[in-house]
């Protein structure tokens, strides 16, 4: 009698072994994908910025073509022969951003703001500088939610100021030298014609940076403070002297501008730390954080040297709009007399590097 044995079922299943392996597997396909998932997103983030500098830049455009002239990039008063003060000291008034809103189709918010009053004298319930707007925030950088906390210079109860991406050039020079050195945004109204070099090659609009400190007024959108909404390339001119120095004083409006290099560096995209400049600001908090961010920075005390760089966390440069809206790449490493140049509305030569 033959008798059949049943084998034994054979067990299915992965060994420990092999789910090892295949987990490491998955672990070097996830480790070879994640720098093209995260360069995507980050282009996808930039192609937004461009998106909303060239909104921004559409908006002062059609602002324009209301008014007939340019809005003031800051109403910043005049002090000394053509020289603005850089707004230390006395009330500051509001920020081109502010007069362009009605064009960004934030009329409601417009509504809030008296144009004919300062930052600080601004409805005090309605508090319209609190505001974020969409357009004015980069998602490469995290300016959401990130105020600046200031009291007015004369004394008084404290007011947050929301931050933001974008800010003006209002000169090639210094801030303060924006009447004699000017560039597209100044302390008033301009007119296109003022703008020699033409609308396409004029920069206007660029990026800035924020941190999340409540000392530091970079980014600050609805005021004209310099690293907030305004900035300058802090490149000098032949026409102030063997210096290459002007505060405006003694230079007329509207002077003609000759890039001038001097032992001091300019302020180019993404200026990195370095001893002999960095954004002068209305005070540095933690100086030594600010470096490790790639934004530093200094008390700028006296009523001169006024400027600050334009910035991003874009890989190798910025995004910057021309007058005419049109928007490009500006990389870290640009000529510094090509920079110079495109700043400026009234240089009159060709937009060429070098001297």
């Amino acid at each position: 009698m033959l008798v059949c044995r049943r084998q034994p079922a054979r067990q299915t299943g992965f060994t420990l072994v092999e789910l090892l392996v295949v987990i490491a597997i998955i672990g070097i396909l996830v480790a070879l994908l994640l720098p093209a998932i995260q360069a995507a997103r980050e282009a996808a983030r930039r192609i937004q910025c461009q998106n909303n500098l060239h909104n921004l830049a559409l908006a002062v455009l059609n602002y324009e073509s209301q008014n007939k002239a340019l809005p003031p990039g800051a109403k910043l008063q005049q002090v000394a022969g053509e020289r603005v003060s850089k707004g230390l000291n006395e009330p500051v008034g509001l920020s081109w951003i502010a007069y362009i809103l009605p064009f960004i189709e934030d009329t409601a918010l417009a509504q809030q703001f008296d144009l004919k009053l300062n930052a600080f004298q601004q409805d005090a319930n309605l508090r319209p500088e609190e505001n974020q707007l969409q357009v004015l925030l980069c998602p490469s950088d995290s300016a959401r939610r990130r105020f600046f906390l200031a009291r007015p210079p004369t004394g008084g109860t404290a007011r947050r100021f929301a931050k933001g991406n974008y800010a003006a050039y209002v000169s090639p020079e210094h801030t303060v030298s924006m009447r004699c050195f000017p560039g597209a945004l100044i302390n008033e109204p301009q007119p296109l014609k003022r703008l020699i070099d033409g609308a396409s090659k004029t920069l206007m609009l660029t990026e800035v940076r924020t941190r999340d400190h409540e000392q530091d007024e970079r980014g600050v959108w609805a005021v004209g403070w310099n690293g907030g909404s305004i900035i300058s390339f802090d490149m000098h001119s032949t026409t102030a002297g063997s210096s290459g120095l002007a505060d405006c004083r003694d230079l007329r409006r509207n002077t003609r501008y000759d890039p001038f290099d001097v032992s001091t560096p300019p302020l180019p995209p993404n200026s990195p730390p370095r001893v002999a400049n960095a954004d002068g600001l209305r005070s540095c908090p933690d100086s030594a954080a600010a470096d490790l961010d790639l934004m530093p920075c200094r008390v700028q005390t006296n009523d001169t040297w006024v400027s600050a760089a334009p910035r991003s966390l874009h890989t190798g440069g910025v995004n910057a709009a021309h007058v005419d809206g049109s928007v490009e790449f500006l990389v870290n490493e640009i000529d510094r007399f090509l920079m110079a140049r495109l700043v400026s509305i009234n240089e009159g030569q060709v937009q060429a590097e070098g001297k």
